[in-house]
């Protein structure tokens, strides 16, 4: 039941703050099966999403002309 409710209490979320990405809602499930921490939040999710965005940023700005994201700038 608590995993169940971790996952909806997540997609909720996601869809107010307008950031669906069904693949995330199984880390709150994996959270409540494995039994693991807060720490679990930070080491591999939070540093992982920023990793990923940081190379991405990286990679789509190389070359002429590129330029994202335009709004940060």
């Amino acid at each position: 039941m608590c995993g169940g409710m971790a996952v909806g209490m997540a997609v909720a979320l996601m869809l107010v703050l307008r950031v669906p990405h069904p693949p995330a809602g199984s880390n709150p499930f994996i959270v409540m099966l494995a039994g693991a921490g807060w720490d679990f939040l930070w080491m591999p999710t939070l540093f992982g999403s920023l990793i990923l965005v940081g190379v991405a940023l990286v990679y789509n700005n190389c070359g002429s002309g590129r330029r994202y994201p335009t709004y940060w700038w």
